[in-house]
């Protein structure tokens, strides 16, 4: 049987955040990005399962300000070769995985590399 959201809500013993807080946490992430990334190419990826939701909340939150983005018919192959790169996550290396991550990616957007 299925269990509706106002239910569910009911069976929870306590909310550890509620939604104001997280929306205003989201918003102050998305302008460090901005600030720190301003002007620059930023690759956001989420390894975790179940982080893509949050994820676009935050990418929303700096996206206006950020810097172009590289417009192409191929960011679905892209999108997903990194997804198969990056997973799983135990495979993700600090700072070597994300770096080599941005390098292949701008080499396959500027026709340098094949996915």
């Amino acid at each position: 049987m299925a269990i509706g959201n106002h239910e569910l809500y009911h069976r929870l013993e306590r909310v550890l955040f509620g939604q104001a807080e997280i929306r205003d946490r989201v918003a102050e992430m998305g302008a460090a990005i901005t600030a720190d990334f301003s002007g620059q190419m930023l690759s956001i990826v989420t390894v975790l399962q179940g982080g893509a939701l949050f994820m676009a909340d935050l990418i929303r939150e700096s996206i206006n300000d950020a810097g172009p983005r590289p417009i192409t018919p191929y960011y679905g192959d892209v999108s997903t070769s990194v997804q198969r790169n990056w997973h799983p996550a135990e495979s993700v290396q600090a700072p070597e995985t994300p770096e080599e991550t941005d390098t292949y990616m701008a080499e396959v957007l500027q026709g340098e590399r094949l996915l």
